[in-house]
């Protein structure tokens, strides 16, 4: 192992770390994106994509999109950091923000759409494609003419999206992908094409597919791609698709079949192809994660073949840390993505991740997400997002904001820089995992029936099949898994390309393996799967059988698979259950790691093994199931190394000999990890300096809020054309004054939700809108308060009657958020606040506004009311009127020390929010943000009395909402509570604070 890189582990280079999903979804100027850019230098992040995004203002494309995009580049290079290209205008790719059907206006999906028709009810014969009578209880009945059928009718009809019409565009089409590549990717290459390779290095597609929802694509192109791939015409064998017939499974294999490859050639890979021509690396994910289904693409390990940098995307709200059971079919998706980039030589692998859970999210929910995806095989992590502004409805556009719009944000370079370094360390080396798991894709494909209305018991049908295909995969993959058995999967597709017998091994491009699985359910094969399996065996390799030989080939009856057990009893090993499976691999191929007696590791436990070469390998260990692991390891080599990921320290580990290996200790708190270097040679004597430790007494002494208190006015009354809607959610009332103007806010998710009732009024001039507030001030503190509001220079607006006026320079929370003080026009009592728009446009946009002050608030029958002030002390910051509060509150701390003592640890029993950030004697020395939640620290030598200092961050989800759902955090969260204001018990807030105090430990010594 070359030192150089442990050289560079405590400040790895910018390729390294994090690449920001930094999204454009306003006004974007030159401003905002050097402060941006600069703060993410600061945390340590290592580049961004530019991604653009709903609410984007600036228009996408245009000369002033790329003077901006420019000027980003060149403020990446100033600060060391990379800038890549993000190919679409929000998602999915291949549309260029609509670009794509202007200049080809049939670009968009055709589908072919079933429905029933009962008795007497006239089909349509335009665009007819088939139709079937339906008898009781029958077989449904193919029919030349319909017209005069008595029965219920089910019919197929071929549907073209209008001229231009803006829809998903076809991808399996040459040229809509050439139209593509013209218009977005050459204009890159024309402007900043001298970067690429370097300051550029990726460009990212987000979920392209194609994926027809309760349809299936069709047209006249891939109708005769079908023909020309198998021989026939796949209109006359509709039927196939559409029920349960004697040829629908080769029928279903071979229309699935044609459309992987046509999505493949014509998308993927031309996309590939550029990037290859001009020194980038295509990489982004496919629209989903459906494995079998094929819904949305037929198979993504052939896909991420045409990746120079494979991805996926795994987010919050799909991770749960709680039960990694619950994981299985995610992990999964992780063993599909690193096993076609080990093969295939691909030494990046991205994934798109920590999104979507949420403003509750932060760091310490962060960490096990990227972790698991790490020591699964990912080495790109692309955070999900980072918000330019959340003025608007933008702010709940999948929240969390990974930015300066959150509390927590001057803790994240714990996080990032935690990253950079594993990813640093991994990319040293290779996982060359020695056993190929067959993965049963195609066998999906003889069962998959789109959920068609009321066509009878095909869809259904196919659903059981296909669940119980995922069922079993998922539970071999997480039983080796849990093993620690180093495995791959194995794609038919790839190894028919890449695949070869090679003495006793099976190769498939750069990687051997030694033993090959048969899983469960495996019901189809390619006829070049087995050739190969034949091959393999006749060569002395093993087939440890998990489940049945195949019975078809290509979706047809074939005895081929079956023969082989007979062929080659020795090599095909028919294993009983899942134990018997893991005994013989633990037999055929012995572990690289296990417990001192040779008995596999906690199952919770995971694990990454990677070659470095001269007999030095990495070990990377991780428990992000949320629980401490406390276990012995054996493990090759005489030595080892720890890296610290946190300081970027390396330090030997003790070890003792133990028959050819070693032997350490392994601890993992929960949400933990280990990251190992072992040395085949010994090493030298590793000391552990003994300390004392030694409790100190802790006392506070104050506990002082760091910023105003906030009161958020979420409801509001909306007056526009002539009519009023009293006390409704703001998001609500976006909607609905969009609807008066006759036009929709950009991809609205709530546009077909029921709107509250109005009165009829003399109202707002109808080019226009106004929106009142209402808050209840009962006592004193009127002398602090400040309101904020978003965009108030398109307003007029008033307090009480009385006109406001925002400094520019009183920037709160987002760009697009001004400040002003409001104590000479607030009262006591009831307080309106009103604002009036004179035109309706995407920058009146309704939402919440903010008032701030020293006060405490008190929960009332509508909504809350500001009071006196609180004294602040140790423990929920609910029961002292901190409800909406996301900032920080210092607790003044102070302890005695001996003055022999030379460090501390300050350990955080009990607290909850989103950080804490700990000052000794007055100096920042560092953060907690993760379990254990505790910090190392040296003392000031000579003082015996110190002061400590923590400051905890509270949980924006406090602030931003939403307040009456735990559901999925999209737009509609924010519109499923009460449609006009509850009291404020109604409020659901998170527990936040110092709970309890600090333990303080001397080590003395």
């Amino acid at each position: 192992m070359a030192s150089d890189w442990l050289e560079e582990f405590a400040l790895p280079p910018a390729h390294c770390g994090h690449v920001m999903f930094w999204i454009w979804n306003g006004d974007v100027n030159e401003r905002r994106i050097t402060e941006m850019l600069e703060q993410f230098a600061e945390q340590g992040v290592g580049g961004v994509f530019v991604h653009s995004r709903t609410g984007l203002l600036t228009e996408y494309l245009s000369e002033r999109w790329f003077e901006l995009w420019e000027h980003s580049l060149k403020e990446c290079e100033r600060l060391g950091m990379e800038c890549h290209i993000y190919d679409e205008d929000g998602f999915p790719s291949g549309a260029a923000g609509g670009l794509v059907f202007e200049e080809c206006p049939d670009a968009g999906q055709q589908t072919l759409h079933v429905r029933r028709y009962e008795d007497g009810a006239a089909v349509p014969t335009e665009a007819l494609v088939a139709a079937w009578s339906v008898p009781d209880g029958g077989t449904p009945a193919r029919l030349a003419d319909t017209s005069e059928v008595g029965l219920p009718v089910i019919a197929a009809h071929h549907h073209r999206p209008a001229p231009g019409e803006r829809r998903r565009p076809d991808l399996s089409r040459p040229e809509v992908t050439d139209a593509f590549l013209r218009l977005t990717h050459d204009e890159y290459a024309r402007r900043f094409g001298d970067h690429f390779g370097e300051l550029v290095r990726y460009v990212f597609t987000d979920e392209p597919g194609i994926g027809a929802g309760h349809a299936l694509p069709w047209s006249e192109y891939l109708l005769e791609q079908f023909e020309s791939d198998h021989g026939y015409d796949l209109v006359e064998h509709l039927d196939a698709l559409l029920f349960q017939t004697e040829d629908a499974p080769g029928v279903r294999f071979d229309y699935y079949e044609t459309l992987n490859r046509l999505f493949c050639e014509n998308f993927a890979g031309k996309c590939y192809d550029w990037c290859e021509e001009h020194g980038l690396q295509f990489t982004g994910h496919w629209y989903e994660h459906e494995w079998p289904s094929p819904r949305t693409q037929p198979n993504s390990m052939t896909l991420y073949r045409w990746m120079q940098a494979p991805g996926v995307d795994m987010l919050a709200f799909q991770f749960d840390p709680s039960d990694r059971l619950k994981n299985s079919l995610y992990l999964l998706t992780l063993k599909e993505v690193s096993s076609v980039a080990a093969q295939l030589g691909r030494p990046r692998v991205l994934c798109e991740t920590y999104g979507g859970g949420g403003y509750e999210m932060a760091l310490e929910q962060f960490k096990p997400l990227s972790d698991w995806c790490m020591v699964h095989g990912v080495n790109v992590i692309n955070p999900h997002l980072s918000y330019q502004t959340l003025a608007g409805r933008r702010k709940y556009d999948w929240p969390q904001t990974i930015s300066d719009h959150s509390s927590w944000w001057p803790c994240y370079h714990l996080q990032a820089m935690h990253d950079r370094r594993t990813v640093h360390a991994l990319l040293r080396g290779e996982e060359r995992n020695r056993v190929l798991l067959l993965h049963p894709t195609g066998s999906a494909w003889l069962h998959y029936v789109p959920e068609f209305e009321d066509i009878g018991p095909a869809p259904q049908v196919a659903e059981e099949r296909l669940g119980r295909l995922r069922e079993s995969q998922s539970v071999i993959v997480q039983v080796l898994t849990d093993a620690q058995v180093d495995y791959d999967l194995g794609d038919e597709w790839l190894m028919a390309e890449f695949g070869s017998v090679e003495s006793n091994a099976l190769r498939i491009g750069e990687r051997d393996y030694r033993v090959v699985v048969l899983p469960p359910n495996m019901e189809t094969w390619l006829p070049s799967t087995l050739e190969l399996m034949e091959q393999f065996m006749a060569a002395g390799g093993t087939l440890l059988a998990a489940g049945q030989p195949p019975a078809c080939v290509r979706g047809r009856p074939d005895d081929g698979p079956g023969a082989l057990p007979r062929r080659f009893p020795e090599r095909w090993v028919q294993c009983e259950n899942k134990d018997d499976l893991i005994a013989r691999l633990r037999e055929l191929v012995p572990p690289y790691i296990s417990a001192p007696d040779g008995s596999p590791l906690p199952a919770d436990v995971s694990w990454r093994r990677e070659e470095l070469g001269d007999g030095q390998t990495l070990h990377f260990f991780v428990s992000p199931w949320m629980q401490e692991i406390e276990t012995r390891v054996r493990l090759e080599g005489e030595s080892l190394l720890a890296l610290d990921t946190m300081t970027g320290e390396v330090e030997p580990v003790p070890t003792e000999s133990g028959e050819g290996a070693q032997l350490a200790e392994l601890r993992l708190p929960p949400g933990g990890h280990a990251l190992w270097v072992t040395k085949p040679e010994p090493g030298g004597p590793v000391f552990c300096i003994e300390h004392e430790p030694l409790p100190a007494e802790v006392k506070l002494e104050a506990v002082k809020r760091m910023q105003p208190n906030v009161l958020v006015l979420d409801y509001c009354d909306l007056e526009v054309r002539g009519r009023v809607w009293r006390n409704i959610v703001t998001a609500r009332a976006d909607a609905v004054c969009a609807g008066q103007h006759g036009t929709s806010r950009r991809r609205r998710h709530w546009a077909d939700a029921p709107e509250p009732e109005a009165v009829e009024s003399p109202g707002a001039p109808d080019a226009g809108f106004a929106v009142e507030y209402r808050f209840a001030v009962e006592c004193g503190a009127t002398h602090s308060l400040s309101l904020a509001v978003e965009r108030p220079s398109f307003y007029t607006v008033e307090m009480n009657g009385a006109e406001l006026h925002f400094p520019e320079e009183e920037r709160w929370l987002d760009e697009n958020i001004l400040r002003t003080a409001i104590a000479d026009t607030v009262r006591e009592g009831e307080n309106v606040l009103r604002l009036t728009a004179p035109e309706f446009g995407p920058r009146t946009e309704i939402a919440p506004v903010y008032v701030q002050g020293d006060f405490a608030l008190q929960a009332r029958q509508r909504g809350f009311a500001t009071v006196e002030p609180f004294s602040l002390r140790m423990g929920d910051w609910r029961s002292m009127g901190l409800l909406f509060y996301p900032w920080w509150v210092r607790y003044e701390l102070s302890f005695t020390a001996e003055a022999r003592a030379r460090g501390i640890t300050v350990s955080l029993p009990r607290w909850k929010g989103s950080a804490v950030r700990v000052h000794l004697d007055g100096e920042h020395v560092g953060d907690v943000v993760h379990p254990p939640y505790e910090i190392d620290t040296k003392l000031n030598d000579g003082a015996d009395r110190h002061t400590l200092w923590l400051d905890v961050a509270g949980n924006m989800k406090n602030m931003m909402g939403p307040p009456f759902s735990e559901g999925l955090p999209i737009a509609p969260a924010w519109l499923d509570g009460p449609m006009h204001q509850p009291p404020g018990r109604s409020y659901r807030f998170l527990e936040c604070g110092l709970l309890d105090l600090p333990e303080v430990t001397l080590w003395v010594g």
